[in-house]
């Protein structure tokens, strides 16, 4: 029997993926029966653990000695199977504990997916695994197999012809997407080490997988199907433990579209989507999404081959001039770039191909292929070694007659480099078909895919390396309360200063008997806002006048927004009078705390377009200046930031900074609730004014009242 992982041992689902010994409740001889499946499963392949089956019907199941109760075994059971209807449940499991078993799948469905007594029974459950320190899977779940422990549990209605070990596991929130990538793994040939559904999660979750999976020696990469996150927190750090280990991690996730959360009413709040949100997720974590199975599995296909890391510089060879240009059309449109072949490589071709053929990168190697397989053979010695390309792209078709040779040269020479090989065998026969899967080279039916699955290989090994920091506890938890927002003035007190960030100068009037005093301490032409909690956003409801030349604009403007004000009811800290900033760029820059993921910075263009046409980056905190610098890069708005067109650009490490001092600050204060400056303007290359501040408070502090009279910046 396989050890327990060293390193995963320490577990609680070490008794569940390593299990020596395995009681099954409710075990059933009748193999139209769910209940058989898991016994049936067992025994198919070699499982070298200890069974018992539970059942008082029976004396002898399967061969086997069958126990009426789980007590009768007399000994400790690492893992208890439950195939018994939802009612009754509960009472087994508990009958489990008192045995002294360590684990339990729970198959029945009928919990809180169904009604609120199968909601009740659920939280039983729960309460027993917390209770008692077992581990539960389940329930209404497929259950699991371990590869390497010989070990299938499943009901799931798989053919699998053998117990294929491999490196790729995989955990997913449900039973039928799991099936379906455990089918498609076993007929593209590739094993896996562990797999499970998890059901409804009443205990063991994604994330307690995820991190099993981080420090499971067999395992390689992670692939998960994601439809929540129950604990966000939890997935969080389990996807950074998983990347922290050098784990890759692939996704596949339902549910995209927004949902659920209301937004905020400030503008990082709708630009903050659900779905952006899980993109800065598995941006922060490396983990690489996809938008189906198959995409996932032609990506697992060439990780098989435990290929180099690769930059996508790959070679095309083809048996088809246009198939080579379509391969090239779509390896561009993916980010690669075909290398020029050196000079050395160029001349050895030209005396392998015939003499209408011509050397270069997409390779031709002309239809006298089909009549001369030793064309590709001599042509992938020549290829195989060129120092600029860092892959290869072979496009093939039909030629079922000579595909022993054609296969035997890929493997024993492309492949053999150790360089990415993915191959397009177009129109394969089953029997070609097959000697790839022999082979163990990645092979695809159409061209996309391959150039997709070279693709996501590329982002696997640009992604980085360096291992990331947990999230701040204290601030991914006390972000998600009620809030209130403050007025500008207000918020810039709770604020404090931020190294790198100024605000206009300015001077705050609170009554209209203070405005012609303080019309000559503003410079001009300035900006008169409303100061009222109740409005934070000023231009929809009147509350801004902008480009007020002098005094007298001035004046006029402010008594104007004093009577808007009274108007309109809103609690009033008074009106801010400040310079306008003359300035090149602006941009949206906002904090958040998730209550689904934390902490978030956005990133944008800003202006009053910033919600309609959004341009933004979502970033996790915590989070480096070098990580916003790169943020601020992906940015459409990117280019116009870096200076185009003799417009001046933006120090962006300085501005990175900035921004880091600012998210330092918010992180810092479990007060700050959110911070949203749009614009943030950048009026030369390293100086950043906050044109307008909006912030919110957590409720359960009071909130500043304000009470700056003159607001000035040096």
């Amino acid at each position: 029997m396989t050890n327990l992982n060293p390193r995963a041992k320490g577990s609680r689902l070490a008794p569940l993926f390593e299990a020596r010994s395995i009681a099954i409740v409710g075990a059933s001889e009748d193999p139209t029966k769910q209940s058989a499946l898991p016994m049936l499963n067992l025994l198919k392949h070699d499982y070298p653990g200890l069974i018992f089956p539970i059942n008082p019907r029976h004396q002898v199941l399967m061969g086997r000695k069958c126990y009426p109760s789980l007590r009768a075994v007399g000994q400790a059971i690492d893992l208890t199977l439950v195939m018994v209807p939802a009612a009754r449940v509960v009472l087994a499991v508990q009958e489990g504990i008192d045995a002294g078993s360590r684990s339990f799948i729970i198959y029945a469905g009928g919990f809180a997916e169904k009604d609120q007594e199968g909601a009740r029974w659920q939280s039983q459950l729960t309460h027993l695994a917390r209770t008692h320190g077992v581990c539960i899977v389940g329930p209404n779940c497929n259950g699991m197999i371990s590869s390497h422990a010989r070990m299938s549990t499943t009901i799931a209605g798989v053919m699998l012809p053998g117990m294929r070990e491999g490196t790729m596991a995989f955990a997913g929130q449900s039973g039928a997407m799991g099936a379906y990538w455990l089918q498609l793994t076993t007929n593209a040939g590739m094993g896996f080490s562990k797999w499970i559904a998890t059901g409804n999660e009443a205990d063991i979750g994604i994330a307690d997988v995820i991190e099993y999976l981080a420090a499971d020696d067999h395992t390689r990469t992670i692939c998960l199907y994601l439809e929540g996150a129950r604990n966000a927190r939890a997935l969080r750090e389990a996807l950074q433990s998983a990347r922290n280990a050098g784990k890759t991690v692939l996704a596949l996730r339902a549910g995209r579209s927004a949902q659920g959360a209301a937004a905020a009413m400030s503008h990082t709040g709708a630009i903050a989507g659900d779905e952006r949100m899980w993109s800065a997720l598995f941006e922060r974590t490396g983990v690489l999404a996809f938008d189906s199975l198959v995409e996932m599995i032609d990506a697992m296909k060439l990780m098989a081959t435990d290929p180099l890391p690769c930059v996508g510089r790959p070679i095309v060879m083809s048996i088809s001039g246009g198939a080579g240009a379509m391969t090239t059309d779509l390896a561009n449109a993916k980010g690669m770039s075909l290398p020029k072949l050196s000079d050395a490589t160029l001349a050895r071709l030209a005396k392998t191909l015939p003499s209408f053929g011509t050397p270069g990168n997409p390779l031709d190697l002309t239809g006298s292929m089909a009549i001369d397989t030793n064309i590709f053979v001599e042509a992938a010695k020549a290829v195989a070694n060129d120092e600029g390309a860092d892959s290869f792209l072979v496009f093939l078709g039909l030629l079922s007659a000579a595909h022993r040779e054609l296969i035997a040269a890929i493997k024993d020479i492309l492949c053999a480099t150790g360089k990415p090989c993915a191959v397009v065998w177009s129109a394969a026969q089953a029997q070609v078909e097959q000697a790839l899967i022999d082979a163990g080279i990645a092979h695809y039916p159409d061209i996309p895919q391959a150039v997709s699955a070279l693709a996501a290989w590329c982002r696997i090994s640009s992604g980085p390396s360096e291992s990331v920091p947990p999230a701040n506890g204290m601030a991914f938890a006390s972000r998600t309360g009620a809030a209130t927002y403050l007025s500008e003035v207000s918020a810039r007190e709770l604020m404090g200063r931020i190294e790198g960030l100024s605000w206009p100068q300015g001077v705050l009037i609170r009554s209209p008997q203070e405005i012609e005093g303080a019309l000559a301490q503003c410079k001009y032409p300035a900006a008169a806002k409303i100061q009222s909690p109740d409005m934070p956003h000023k231009t929809e409801h009147g509350g801004i006048c902008l480009n007020l030349k002098d005094a007298a604009a001035a004046g006029m403007a402010c008594k104007q927004l004093f009577a808007t004000a009274q108007r309109l009811g809103v609690r009033l800290d008074g009106v801010l009078l400040q310079e306008m900033v003359a300035h090149e760029h602006e941009l949206i820059v906002g904090i958040r705390g998730d209550a689904v993921f934390g902490p978030a910075l956005v990133l944008g263009r800003g202006g009053t377009e910033a919600e309609y046409d959004p341009d933004v980056a979502i970033a996790l905190l915590p989070v480096s200046p070098q990580q916003i610098e790169s943020a601020l890069k992906r940015l459409r708005y990117g280019a116009r930031l870096a200076g185009v067109r003799g417009r001046a650009g933006v120090d962006l490490s300085s501005l990175a900074q900035c921004i880091a001092a600012l998210c330092d600050r918010y992180l810092s204060d479990e007060r700050i609730a959110e911070i949203e400056i749009n614009p943030l303007a950048a009026s030369a290359p390293n100086r950043f004014v906050a044109l307008d501040l909006l912030a919110s408070q957590s409720m359960q502090n009071e909130p500043n009242p304000g009470t700056a009279h003159r607001l000035v910046e040096p």
